[in-house]
């Protein structure tokens, strides 16, 4: 029973993440379900990264994506995913340079996950991942100068997942570092790295029309700002 109440809060604090992410606090960890040997699904994914700090007086990022992904099971305790898509950048509260915001250009990712333990009497289990994304917007031009920016955002996870009948909620923490590469007028590019590397995740998957379609919702925080949503057809 307290397991089952731990797990409630779980699910209701990652529902409010996502529809409040200025409360909330980098890419997605992707879930816990794992395609069958030879099986995949695909889908859509919304990643929206609130506030992401930079250290030392560099600012901070905000990034938006829309990926379409594609997750394969290699076997049934790892799976490998793919995304594409597009994304934005603002980069604010530098000293040395003005809020930018580049406009939506191309965006995409790749990662896996290995479930490294499996109790099934009580439908618990272990799940170790790493996820990377990287966001190439557009050029951005301000008065007599061209800014240049990407971002590269990755980690690695450890999240505790718990199976319920139509869901299974998870937590767990990451190791986690979102850069911003950026040059202007054509110069070296310089790489600005994260204030913090260490966070928390929670998410939820929920399983509709007899487990045929997976509906997620993940929220992270402690190191930054960020939720995601993702809904995807199961093959």
């Amino acid at each position: 029973m307290k397991t089952n109440r731990f797990f409630i809060i779980i699910i209701t604090f990652t529902i409010l993440l996502s529809l409040f992410p200025q409360i909330s606090y980098t890419a997605p960890t992707n879930g816990t379900y794992f395609p069958e040997q030879g099986k995949s699904e695909a889908g859509y994914e919304y990643n929206y990264m609130h506030k992401r700090q930079l250290r030392r007086d560099y600012g901070a990022l905000r990034i938006r994506d829309h990926f379409y992904v594609c997750s394969v099971g290699v076997f049934d305790w790892l799976a490998v995913n793919g995304k594409i898509g597009l994304g934005d950048i603002r980069h604010t509260d530098d000293i040395h340079r003005p809020q930018i915001d580049y406009e939506p250009g191309f965006a995409g990712g790749y990662g896996f996950r290995i479930k490294a333990y499996e109790d099934k009497e009580k439908k618990l289990s272990l799940i170790f991942g790493f996820q990377h994304i990287s966001v190439h917007p557009l050029d951005e031009e301000m008065e007599e100068d061209k800014f240049e920016g990407v971002a590269d955002d990755q980690h690695v996870s450890a999240i505790i997942a718990k199976e319920f009948t139509n869901f299974t909620a998870y937590a767990g923490i990451r190791g986690a570092e979102c850069d911003i590469i950026y040059g202007v007028n054509g110069q070296a590019r310089k790489r600005r790295t994260s204030k913090k590397f260490f966070g928390v995740t929670s998410g939820v998957d929920i399983y509709l029309f007899d487990h045929k379609m997976r509906l997620n919702f993940e929220g992270r925080f402690i190191d930054e700002t960020a939720v995601s949503t993702t809904i995807t057809y199961l093959f």
